[in-house]
């Protein structure tokens, strides 16, 4: 849960910055829509989480309620600030590691796949025989 909160954290972040640079809706490629929503929830391809990402047993994370609050918090954050913002998504983005240059559009994708993808591998963790553990 909290991999999955401070990614959002520091994707909304950027979304928002990249809305404070001039528009260039040609810079971007709509049709990575689709690689998204594919690719993001699929746990065939494994990925390692930068260092700014992976869990510390930071403070507001130290219980399950907790950890689950803090993730509501900042999807419903993340959730207004998509409804508010419209079609200027379009048209702002900043470059991925895998995906290349994606608009702000295609990095709310990528957060609702990444919840999406961690939600599949909770779900892999409980099925498995030693869990509890």
């Amino acid at each position: 849960m909290e991999h999955i909160a401070v990614t959002e954290q520091l994707i909304l972040g950027g979304i928002k910055k990249s809305l404070s640079a001039p528009a260039d809706p040609a810079r971007f490629n709509k049709s990575r829509d689709e690689v998204i929503l594919q690719r993001m929830p699929d746990r065939s391809s494994k990925a390692q989480a930068g260092n700014e990402i992976r869990p510390t047993g930071r403070p507001e994370f130290a219980t399950p309620s907790a950890a689950i609050e803090a993730f509501n918090k900042t999807r419903a954050a993340s959730v207004e600030f998509v409804r508010e913002s419209g079609d200027g998504l379009r048209s702002h983005g900043f470059k991925h590691f895998a995906f290349g240059e994606l608009d702000a559009y295609q990095w709310s994708l990528l957060l609702s796949g990444h919840a999406e993808r961690h939600t599949k591998q909770i779900d892999e963790v409980k099925a498995s025989s030693g869990y509890p553990l």
